[in-house]
């Protein structure tokens, strides 16, 4: 490793590559690769089922919001006949 000075006064660090040679197997590195593509292929198989999953889930919830407001509607139908019911019973 060698240093020199930049236009500051700071050091550069300039590393000579023939120094230290990378010792790297192809057939190693290949291996590595092929065992990422896999793990990551695992990973957005996984990924696909956890979305249709909350997909699901989202269906779900909407279809009880729908429920609850059908529900809410009929019983607001509901309260307004007993009140128009009543009403002339309490006039009488």
């Amino acid at each position: 490793m060698t240093q020199s000075s930049a236009s500051r006064g700071d050091l550069l660090l300039v590393v000579d590559l023939k120094e230290a040679p990378l010792a790297l197997d192809v057939e190693t590195l290949k291996a590595e690769r092929d065992q990422l593509k896999h793990t990551l292929r695992e990973l957005e198989a996984e990924q696909r089922k956890i979305e249709a999953t909350l997909k699901n889930l989202r269906q779900r919830e909407l279809k009880t919001k729908r429920e609850i407001e059908a529900l809410t509607t009929l019983i607001e139908l509901q309260d307004r006949r007993q009140e128009e019911e009543g009403a002339p019973e309490s006039a009488e």
